[in-house]
């Protein structure tokens, strides 16, 4: 377990930083909270494309497969649920 919190300070416009804060009230947080969570939210995303700069960075064609396969997969689930959703749009529409 970590001992200790690491902190890393950020500058904000104030328009960013009126809109945290705005943001932070409504959800009953403060500015810091929202922020830490927002990042937890996209931690495995950045890692995801960590480790894909890497893969490039050390073997570009290696990783060019890589990237059109999982591109493929994607495509693929996005076309399956696509045909799902129409087939379930139609049958609401008929009820």
């Amino acid at each position: 377990m970590e001992k200790r919190s690491k902190r890393v300070a950020i500058s904000l416009t104030q328009a960013d930083y009126l809109a945290l804060s705005g943001y932070a009230e409504v959800m009953s947080s403060n500015p810091s909270a929202v922020v830490g969570d927002l990042l937890r939210e996209v931690l495995p995303s950045m890692q995801a494309v960590t480790l894909a700069i890497r893969a490039v960075n050390s073997d570009k064609e290696k990783a060019l497969v890589s990237i059109s396969r999982e591109l493929l997969q994607g495509v693929s689930l996005a076309s399956s649920l696509g045909a799902s959703l129409l087939q379930e749009a139609a049958s609401v529409s008929k009820t």
